[in-house]
C-alpha cells in the first residue's frame, strides 16, 4: 500500500488542497472589508472575487457588520418619495387656492365664430361650476394624500361660505348670493324657448 506523504510547502492552503492564490494579509483586509462595506466592494478594493470573499466569510462565520445594501437603498427611496409627496402636495395646495382665486376675479372668455373676447366680472355658472368641482376634486385628493378622511364632514353650507369669503377678503352675504343664483341657474333648463325649474 502506498503511503501518502504530505508535503508543507509555504504556499499550501494550511487547511490541505491547492496553493492559494492570495495571500494571508490579503484575504484578511478582504474579510475586513466585506464586514464593513460588503463583498462587491471589498472585491473592487482587493481584486478577489466576490463570491471568493463570501465563501471566506461564511467558512469564518464573519457577517457583514453596518450595511445592508437593500435596506439602504429601500430608505434612500422611501425618503425620495416623500419629499416628492411633499412637493405634490405643495402643488395641490398652489392649484386649490389659484381654483378658489379664479372663482372670485374677473373672467376672460372667447365666443362665437370669431373668438371674440368677452369679460365677465366674475365667471359665468358654468365656469364658476367647474373650477368650484376642480377645488373639490383638488381637496379631496389632497385629503386622501394627508391620510385624512373623505367622508363628508358635518360642515353647514353658510360656514363653508363664510370660510371662503373670510380666505378671499369678501362679504360672505354676496357669496351666498351668488352660490344662490348659480344653483338657481343650475336647477333651469331652457325648452322649447321657455325656462322650466328641474
Amino acid at each position: 500500500m502506498v503511503e501518502r506523504v504530505r508535503h508543507s510547502f509555504p504556499d499550501l492552503n494550511p487547511q490541505g488542497g491547492r496553493p492559494s492564490a492570495y495571500s494571508a494579509d490579503q484575504k484578511a483586509l478582504a474579510l475586513r472589508l466585506y464586514t464593513t462595506v460588503g463583498p462587491r466592494e471589498a472585491s473592487r478594493a482587493t481584486g478577489v472575487p466576490h463570491e471568493t470573499i463570501k465563501t471566506w466569510a461564511r467558512r469564518q462565520g464573519l457577517r457583514m457588520e453596518a450595511i445592508d445594501y437593500k435596506r439602504d437603498t429601500r430608505d434612500l427611496m422611501v425618503a425620495s418619495r416623500q419629499v416628492r409627496r411633499e412637493e405634490i402636495r405643495s402643488k395641490m395646495l398652489d392649484a386649490i387656492d389659484e381654483g378658489l382665486r379664479r372663482m372670485f376675479t374677473p373672467y376672460v372668455d372667447y365666443a362665437g365664430r370669431d373668438a371674440r373676447r368677452v369679460e365677465y366680472d366674475l365667471p359665468p355658472a358654468e365656469a364658476f361650476r367647474g373650477f368650484a368641482q376642480a377645488v373639490a376634486t383638488m381637496l379631496r385628493e389632497l385629503r386622501t394624500e394627508l391620510g385624512e378622511t373623505t367622508k363628508s364632514i358635518d360642515v353647514t353650507f353658510r360656514a363653508q361660505v363664510d370660510a371662503v369669503a373670510r380666505t378671499y377678503g369678501l362679504d360672505p352675504d354676496d357669496v351666498l348670493a351668488e352660490a344662490e343664483r348659480i344653483a338657481a341657474e343650475a336647477s333651469t333648463v331652457v325648452v322649447d324657448g321657455s325656462a322650466r325649474a328641474v
